[in-house]
């Protein structure tokens, strides 16, 4: 399972392969996952398992048999079988002019289809949350304290055109 959460590598012997075990991808769907689509481009008539990807999800490692030996080979990912894009960020929600961590609730929509994307608690303690974002939309992050003397803040994050996967820190 990679980093998006929605896309799946694995290695099978299934029927309809290039021969011996064959490396496949899947995508998570509204519906479940989606058929096994085989690695073509690496894919060979030997053994071709053990994969693993770089944090930028456009490597790939695998293992092949070459001679009755594994060997580790490395190969350039196109981009339709990437990971999704993905935008990550850890915040906390803090009382203005003050590091007091605050109690709220973080949601974010997608400005586009204007559904509810994503809604978690910053606790009380910590007022810490975490929030992964797929890249290719526009959201609303609007957080709503628990205290009713604290005001309602909202912000947009544009990910439209996010190009590799991405991290921050924020603070609100």
């Amino acid at each position: 399972m990679l980093s998006d959460n929605e896309t799946l590598y694995f290695s099978s012997n299934k029927p309809g392969g290039k021969g011996g075990y064959d490396l496949y991808l899947s995508r998570k769907e509204e519906s479940g996952w989606s058929d096994p689509v085989g690695l073509s481009f690496i894919n060979s008539e030997v053994d071709d398992r053990y994969v693993g990807l770089t944090a930028k999800g456009d490597v790939l490692f695998y293992s092949m048999k070459y001679k009755e030996k594994d060997k580790l080979v490395m190969a350039k990912i196109p981009a339709p079988f990437q990971p999704l894009k993905i935008f990550q960020v850890n915040g906390k929600i803090t009382a203005l002019n003050s590091s007091s961590p605050l109690e709220a609730i973080v949601q974010v929509f997608d400005t586009h289809t204007q559904k509810l994307v994503s809604a978690v608690k910053a606790p009380q303690n910590t007022g810490e949350f975490y929030l992964l974002l797929k890249g290719g939309a526009t959201y609303d992050i609007s957080v709503n304290p628990i205290k009713k003397d604290f005001l309602f803040h909202s912000e947009i994050i544009d990910l439209q055109e996010l190009e590799v996967s991405a991290f921050e820190r924020k603070e609100l």
